[in-house]
């Protein structure tokens, strides 16, 4: 084999996995702000959950960002800067827990969307962030217009992603697990196709060097990434599948009314029964044309209850 298929087929492989790291991120992120929209009140463990879900994400955008830098098969090694890589690591963290924060608080189409939108345009400031943490030498010129196209695919691939995973009203009631995971893959399809557009804006084979090459090496960066961050994302995943299927089995004991001892007693069981998620709740236009939430009617614990999506969470 000759070392520019070779090279070629390295390529492919890091930009594959880069894509799969996304994907798996987004699934874990997604499964953990639906579990955080089952709880009822703002505590610590409804706050936990979201933070878990923008760490994951961001974390998985952290490394897939160098793999895909990586997968460009450059003729020099190239390195980052730490603080940089650091600060860049970080701050996808929080930003991405605040923007999770948006669809679980408000439980509206609108704010699914929007937190979306701002999430790609998230995405490709981190790309080129990342870009610039190498250090290219003599300095990397960008095509606005290229990144600018990038931001627009990114932010629309997220936000129909958004809107997909957490549907409201009587498209709740009909969510699949399906449409999760469809919104995990537009997210990864919109990451790969919005750091094409932002690699292609930078024109690195024009680049000679980078300046951190010996600081924090992206080859490192680029198997810890590889080896460990996809099998602490299936591991995760696989746990959220578990919670789901749990909560599928407790959603059927309450529809046949088997309440078992971790129910508690028949008062606090049938009084769970009487809510329903806002996100559940039918809107019917009230005063003024201003839709508002019908309530539910309250049902006995023997009887049907508004049934479970047989893909929740």
């Amino acid at each position: 084999m000759s070392s520019e298929a070779f090279s070629l087929q390295s390529s492919l492989m890091l930009w594959a996995l880069a894509a799969l790291i996304v994907c798996l991120g987004a699934h874990v992120m997604l499964g953990w702000m639906r579990q955080a929209q089952e709880e009822w009140e703002w505590d610590f463990g409804r706050l936990r959950q979201v933070a878990v879900s923008g760490a994951t994400f961001g974390t998985a955008l952290s490394v897939a960002i160098p793999l895909g830098l990586g997968g460009e098969a450059l003729s020099y090694p190239i390195g980052y800067q730490p603080a940089w890589a650091a600060g860049l690591w970080l701050g996808a963290m929080v930003l991405i827990t605040l923007l999770a924060v948006v669809p679980v608080w408000r439980e509206e189409s609108a704010s699914a969307t929007g937190a979306g939108i701002l999430l790609g345009l998230l995405i490709t400031a981190l790309q080129v962030g990342w870009v610039l943490a190498v250090g290219f030498r003599p300095g990397v010129q960008w095509n606005v217009a290229f990144v600018g196209a990038g931001a627009l695919i990114s932010a629309a691939g997220t936000g129909t992603a958004m809107a997909m995973a957490f549907p409201y009203g009587a498209r709740a009631r009909s969510y699949r697990y399906s449409w999760r995971i469809a919104a995990a893959g537009l997210m990864g399809l919109s990451f790969l196709a919005c750091f094409s557009l932002v690699l292609f804006a930078a024109d690195l084979p024009s680049q000679i060097g980078s300046v951190y090459r010996y600081e924090l090496p992206g080859g490192m960066l680029s198997l810890f990434g590889g080896a460990l961050v996809p099998i602490v994302l299936a591991l995760m995943a696989m746990d959220l599948e578990t919670r789901r299927r749990q909560r599928r089995r407790q959603w059927r004991s309450r529809r046949r009314g088997e309440w078992g001892p971790s129910y508690g007693s028949s008062e606090s069981a049938s009084s769970t029964m009487d809510i329903e998620p806002s996100r559940f709740l039918m809107q019917s236009p009230g005063r003024g044309g201003v839709p508002t939430a019908r309530p539910a009617a309250p049902v006995a614990p023997a009887s049907a209850a508004p049934t479970a999506e047989d893909g929740t969470h």
